[in-house]
């Protein structure tokens, strides 16, 4: 402002004089000429998925964003495994070569007509901007897989997740259910995982941004879909176009958009999401403007915004953790599954080959109603 009076001919000085004298009437006024920052609508920035694959032993799953991401977008991460009686439940876990901090959102797990289906949703804000590679390390074998990834902005960077929900059937289609949004301008983003033989069906608003069909209709894809909710309400999405008596788990979660003014929870996580009966995890919580925090069932409570406390649940337990301050509460959740039955015993215990240095055993696998971790093998 300054200068703009240099550019005219007439009367320099009294311009700058009364330039100057309306700038410093709002500074006493207390006005303050601040900018706005501009928030942009969430936006689909990139997606990419890999095609379903499969792994008989446990491995790294990978996929790469063809472009560089932009710091401070969202990264969200759809992930399914389809297992056999064998090995019904796979874990892991996710990281990526950017040095992002991701958090599970949902998990779950359906043992639907004997196709053991788990999917996992994480999202990670606040980004690094840069080339980036998305790892997720399977802690069992996970046979058929698919990582579908997607980059958004306009994410909410803190106490982006609003509303999450689950659903399964062994039918042909199924809904997400219905989920209420909070705040208006939400990302809804949903994704289902079975077998099909043709492109699978979504309901009309929704758009598919990946699809991990492979060419084998004898193997399951994941889809993935979003859209923009401008206003409040109640919303869902049905997949359909699947296998009858084949298995299909479908999962919704919504996201704020930045321009929600956010207090609460970063992030809220277990250190071990699986443990014995006699184990302990770690629950974990960032948060930020709150004056006090409390986890429940129980009654921990405390005013430190960044900490860990240590859990002994004795049956599997969905624990919330609650941020609070004078504007409101928000709240997250993490589970703690505890597997309180054995394995069934290996049978068929058999020396195949010896050599001099050596022999190998061969045994027919146990099965456990969660996983099982491992066999100790003892010489007498």
């Amino acid at each position: 402002m300054i200068n703009a009076p240099f550019r005219h001919r007439l009367f320099p000085r009294i311009k700058l004089f009364i330039t100057g004298s309306i700038f410093l009437f709002l500074f006493f006024l207390g006005i303050g000429l601040q900018a706005t920052p501009a928030h942009a609508a969430i936006a689909l920035v990139q997606a990419t998925s890999t095609p379903t694959n499969y792994l008989s032993t446990a491995a790294t799953s990978s996929v790469t964003f063809a472009s560089n991401t932009t710091a401070g977008d969202a990264i969200i991460v759809a992930i399914m495994r389809q297992g056999n009686s064998a090995a019904p439940m796979a874990t892991g876990t996710i990281s990526d070569t950017a040095g992002n901090v991701f958090v599970l959102a949902t998990s779950t797990f359906c043992p639907c007509s004997g196709d053991y289906i788990d999917s996992f949703l994480y999202y990670a804000t606040n980004i690094k901007g840069s080339s980036d590679t998305i790892n997720f390390n399977w802690t069992s074998a996970p046979y058929y897989n698919s990582i579908a990834i997607h980059e958004y902005s306009g994410v909410a960077s803190v106490d982006p997740l609003d509303q999450i929900n689950t659903s399964s059937t062994s039918a042909t289609s199924v809904s997400t259910g219905n989920v209420t949004t909070t705040v208006a301008n939400e990302l809804l983003f949903s994704f289902g995982a079975g077998n099909s033989t043709s492109t699978p069906t979504i309901s009309s608003g929704w758009t598919t941004e990946t699809d991990s069909f492979n060419g084998n209709t004898n193997n399951p894809l994941m889809l993935t879909a979003d859209q923009i909710a401008t206003s409040t309400g109640s919303y869902q999405n049905t997949f359909g176009g699947f296998l009858a008596n084949a298995g299909l788990i479908v999962d919704i979660a919504t996201f704020k958009s930045n321009t929600y003014s956010p207090h609460g929870v970063i992030s809220f996580t277990a250190s071990s999401t699986l443990i014995s009966s006699s184990g302990t995890s770690i629950l974990s919580w960032n948060i930020v403007n709150a004056s006090s925090v409390a986890i429940t069932p129980g009654s921990f409570s405390t005013s430190t915004l960044i900490g860990s406390t240590t859990i002994s649940p004795t049956s599997t337990t969905l624990y919330t953790l609650t941020a609070a301050n004078i504007n409101g509460t928000s709240t997250a959740t993490t589970s703690v599954t505890v597997d309180s039955q054995p394995p069934t015993i290996p049978q068929n215990l058999t020396v195949s080959t010896t050599t001099f240095s050596s022999i190998s055993l061969s045994w027919a696998s146990s099965t456990d109603d969660t996983s099982v971790a491992g066999y100790d093998i003892y010489r007498c």
